[in-house]
């Protein structure tokens, strides 16, 4: 695929920054995909071979976005291995490393942990088992709907596939000492789209209408200021 020189990259990431920050909008950028010299070439979701690359250029980019970029999120669903091939130990590393890294370069950024896909509560107990607590400043998950089409209201079953499961994400949290912290919705919504071509057991990709997308879209913040005080920022 075709490769894009670095400067070019980075102007376009200036620019969309700079274009945010002049309309009052604060940034979140994730940051992920190893390149290839970093780890012998076995593709952009494995890790770094050596952590310190990764922290070394966090502490870099921070720098040059300090004031800027008010938050940096490590990783994309590191729970599933379309876009983490590694281990979650060696997630926690790249985590610890990365929240040295962007915190050296900008002490005053918001490190942000890797959006789990879904509230995958199981996953989040092992990455705070394996010594994470502390290496970020918020929680994030991606709380989208088992169901994709289903209000955010509905029952929590107990298992990560839904809205309402977020309060499980916080027990663990709870488990842990760390409540201090907040849960941040780095991703979620509905999509507007029919479902004439969905397959029947793809329930996750069911689409709704755009008044229902839009009416989901209010409810849901509405839902998680109303129960949920720990939740901060929603995307």
């Amino acid at each position: 695929r075709r490769v894009v020189p670095t400067r070019v990259a980075s102007e376009t990431i200036d620019r969309c920054v700079d274009f945010s920050r002049q309309r009052g909008l604060n940034v979140l950028i994730m940051f992920w995909y190893t390149p290839s010299w970093a780890n012998g070439g076995r593709g952009p979701y494995a890790p770094p071979t050596n952590v310190a690359d990764y922290e070394n250029i966090a502490k870099w980019v921070a720098a040059r976005y300090k004031g800027r970029v008010q938050a940096w999120q490590i990783w994309n669903e590191p729970n599933s291995t379309t876009f983490w091939t590694g281990t979650t130990t060696e997630y926690v590393n790249v985590l610890k490393a990365g929240y040295r890294g962007f915190k050296a370069g900008d002490p005053g950024a918001t490190v942000v942990l890797g959006g789990p896909s879904f509230n995958d509560d199981a996953w989040i107990r092992d990455v705070y088992s394996r010594g994470a607590k502390d290496s970020f400043d918020a929680l994030s998950t991606h709380p989208y709907q088992g169901f994709g089409d289903a209000a955010p209201e509905s029952a929590d079953d107990g298992s990560k596939w839904w809205f309402t499961h977020t309060p499980a994400v916080r027990k663990v949290m709870a488990d842990y000492g760390d409540t201090d912290a907040q849960i941040w919705f780095t991703e979620f919504g509905w999509s507007a789209h029919d479902n004439a071509t969905i397959p029947a057991d793809h329930n996750w990709a069911r689409g709704v209408t755009e008044a229902v997308q839009a009416d989901y879209a209010v409810r849901a913040i509405q839902h998680a200021r109303k129960n949920w005080p720990y939740v901060g920022p929603m995307f």
